[in-house]
């Protein structure tokens, strides 16, 4: 999820809106049926439009902020890499 600045600089991470928890309980949905199932093209059908939905908010509304605050993009990215590859390995290991 991205972040948002706090006052002083510092990020935090927002609470997913109301599209972006629909879109996981369709995937949820959608990994539990079959395309044979009544309903499957139309949630899949759905989900691509939250997902265009989302990626479009992204792109017009985060990413200008993000260029405008001059963060270290790449520095963020290996952290957040970073983060990921210990997560999936206490994952492994459970």
């Amino acid at each position: 999820m991205p972040s948002k600045p706090r006052s002083g600089g510092a990020f935090y991470f927002r609470r997913p809106n109301r599209r972006e928890t629909s879109a996981k309980d369709l995937i949820a949905q959608i990994e539990g049926s079959s395309p044979a199932d009544d309903h499957y093209d139309a949630k899949v059908k759905v989900l691509g439009e939250y997902v265009d939905h989302h990626v479009q908010e992204e792109e017009g509304e985060m990413f200008p902020k993000v260029r405008k605050a001059k963060l270290d993009t790449v520095g963020l990215g290996e952290q957040i890499a970073e983060r990921k590859a210990q997560i999936m390995q206490k994952k492994v290991l459970a």
